[in-house]
């Protein structure tokens, strides 16, 4: 049987030009090159393409993609998105419309309507919510992306959670304006003080030794502490916004609190959980304040320190079981005998996060003290 050329053979060769027979074969050196040249091509890209997916999945902002017309969250979106959001995957947010993720859904519209008008939204302060129900405030940037025939398409969007930077700017605000509050208030009442003393003094230089003489004596000796007293507390209100508000950890606070606290005569019972709160690092001098209270003034046995949650806040207690409160309206009130500045201080440095106080234990079966942070304020770790 005569040799037949394979088909296939002879098609492979006409078409790269390698047959002994086609003078085409002198191509086959540069067709090598090219293919070498497109491999390396295809190399590049498969890298570039890897370095990009890096960068999308590894940095601290939310990218993703929506479908205009209903909102519908596409796969396109990153790690941080998922995060931002508290998706656990990508399957977690296929049936997720993204009106859900605003805690006013009206305000997606608002701001489709801003990218149609204008084809993109850049920096909008939004606040969003996460899956867990918690809010957030967002930076939002969204671009419309609109057809082959110019109809909207899709919105692509970049999320930034800046929830904390707005907090401790709020915060820093709210401790300028505490300082500048105490200050003028220490101020005037060391002024007042002085006048005082130098009255007192004006009138023994007229008196001579005697009753009225010694009298006058022990009030300039009272208004001196005043001062001294006044001008202490200006030694711990002087720290209140020196560090940022930050997220603490409640036991750790609690325990740090106790270390110089004299726990000998009370028995102190810790539990607390697993919660973080977005507070003044003084909130350690907080606890403090309440720890040695109780040991001080109360006369209790035991001092219980807990967590509960009411309402969408979480309530942290120093309950003990000794006599009481009788006169609560005086509490937080600055310089009161009992308490000194130390509670109405540490209502000042709670209150520069937007953190309550309050006592609601009954006279004769102990005193109560609650420290309630509001739901944004709070996590679990």
């Amino acid at each position: 049987m005569p040799y037949e050329e394979d088909p296939s053979e002879e098609m492979r060769d006409r078409i790269i030009g390698i047959s002994e027979k086609s003078h085409r074969k002198s191509y086959y050196p540069q067709l090598k090159q090219r293919i070498t040249d497109l491999e390396e091509a295809l190399d590049a890209l498969s890298e570039s393409e890897e370095r990009y997916r890096s960068l999308v999945e590894n940095v601290n902002i939310g990218i993703f993609r929506s479908r205009y017309r209903d909102g519908g969250i596409l796969d396109e979106v990153n790690t941080a998105f998922l995060r931002i959001f508290g998706y656990g995957s990508k399957d977690d947010i296929k049936n997720v419309l993204a009106k859900d993720l605003y805690e006013e859904p009206a305000d997606r519209q608002r701001l489709i309507d801003m990218a149609e008008s204008q084809g993109k939204v850049e920096g909008q302060t939004v606040i969003m919510k996460r899956t867990d129900g918690r809010t957030i405030i967002g930076s939002l940037s969204l671009t419309l992306i609109r057809d082959e025939n110019g109809q909207p398409a899709f919105m692509e969007g970049v999320i930034e959670d800046i929830t904390d930077k707005v907090m401790q700017q709020e915060a820093l605000h709210q401790a300028n304006r505490k300082l500048n509050l105490l200050s003028s208030i220490t101020r005037h009442d060391i002024i007042n003080q002085i006048i005082a003393l130098k009255g007192f003094l004006s009138l023994m230089e007229r008196e001579g030794p005697g009753e009225r003489f010694d009298d006058l004596h022990m009030k300039v000796s009272r208004t001196v502490e005043n001062i001294e007293r006044q001008i202490s507390f200006t030694k711990d209100y002087q720290e209140i916004g020196v560090k940022s508000p930050q997220w603490i950890q409640v036991n750790e606070a609690v325990f740090n609190s106790l270390m110089t606290v004299d726990k000998a005569t009370i028995n102190i019972h810790i539990d607390v959980g697993h919660y973080q709160i977005f507070a003044d690092p003084m909130v350690t001098r907080v606890f403090y304040n309440l720890c040695h209270n109780a040991i001080i003034h109360s006369k209790a046995k035991n001092l219980y320190i807990g967590t509960e949650i009411s309402g969408t806040d979480l309530v942290i207690y120093f309950q003990d079981d000794g006599v009481g409160i009788h006169r609560k309206e005086l509490l937080f009130q600055r310089g009161n005998s009992r308490s000194g500045y130390g509670l109405f201080l540490s209502k000042e440095v709670l209150a520069i996060t937007n953190i309550d106080i309050r006592e609601t234990g009954k006279p004769g079966e102990g005193a109560r003290f609650e420290v309630v942070v509001p739901h944004h304020q709070f996590r679990t770790y």
